[in-house]
């Protein structure tokens, strides 16, 4: 009877421990079932916008194209030491060479000196109208520094702005190799600001029209470089120009070839002359990818 007895609960236990094995392992499939259904649920909401996209570039993309091979050939068969930068108004690279050396800006100081007085005006800091310089109004200086290159006005916008203030704003802009008080820059700095100025940015409308039409209409004693050799096969050109006697010849333009292909070219060099620069300007349109 006491083993009989025993035999019984012994059973009733094994039928207890059953049962809590078989509650335990419920509760457990459930939870692992309710945080993968969590997880999944997250991801699907990450995947359809609680995330965002990464941008994509903007405007003329053409294809893979040979022109680093062209630009490289180009530099070594010609006299000269040249910092050269080619992208679509979308900021993609077409071609680099020594992308990063640094170079006196000779008055290509003027491009980022005028984009951040654009934005005194917009901002209400500057007056157009206000008298500045010699007769002139302060939105005379403005133009006429990138139109005419007018050093006495850029060079006191220059002072006005802080040659360390604008210094900064450039580095803020991602200007990794531009100095406004040692005037030092780079053909990669410099189509960053070219970009800018395309799209507009940082700029009112007003501001931005006014800034490329300065760069457009200019006297041809500044467009003997780069200009010439785009105007010569039909484009548009927006330039600035810099130079320091026969030293130093820099361009800087964006070039609009008609049917929405634009680039944004910019070239700074020592001892190489303005026929090779022309030449430059003419191998890159010769060269146009699709």
């Amino acid at each position: 009877m006491i083993r009989r007895n025993r035999r019984k609960h012994l059973y009733r236990k094994l039928l207890v421990a059953i049962f809590l094995i078989v509650l335990t392992g419920g509760i457990y499939l459930k939870f692992f079932k309710d945080a993968a259904k969590s997880s999944s649920d997250s991801q699907t909401t990450q995947s359809s916008g609680s995330q965002k996209d990464p941008e994509k570039p903007t405007g003329w993309q053409p294809a893979a194209s040979a022109y680093q091979t062209v630009i490289d050939t180009w530099a070594a068969s010609h006299k000269g030491d040249y910092s050269i930068v080619i992208t679509t108004t979308g900021g993609t690279v077409l071609a680099s060479y020594r992308a990063d050396t640094e170079y006196f800006t000779a008055s290509l100081y003027k491009l980022f000196v005028i984009y951040e007085a654009y934005q005194r005006v917009d901002d209400g800091t500057f007056s157009l109208d206000e008298p500045y310089l010699n007769g002139w109004s302060r939105g005379k200086c403005i133009d006429e520094a990138i139109r005419s290159s007018y050093s006495p006005c850029a060079e006191k916008l220059w002072n006005e702005l802080g040659k360390e203030t604008l210094t900064n704003q450039m580095e803020s802009y991602g200007l990794k190799h531009t100095s406004l008080v040692g005037l030092s820059t780079s053909a990669a700095d410099v189509a960053i600001i070219l970009r800018n100025i395309e799209q507009g940015k940082d700029l009112s409308p007003a501001s931005q029209a006014a800034y490329l039409d300065s760069m457009k209409t200019q006297d041809a004693l500044y467009r003997r470089g780069l200009p010439a050799g785009f105007e010569a096969g039909g484009a548009t050109v927006y330039n600035k120009v810099g130079w320091n006697g026969h030293v130093e010849w820099h361009d800087a333009s964006i070039v609009d070839f008609g049917s929405g292909k634009k680039l944004i070219v910019t070239v700074l060099s020592e001892n190489a002359g303005i026929a090779n620069i022309v030449d430059l300007a003419k191998t890159i349109t010769s060269n146009l990818p699709n």
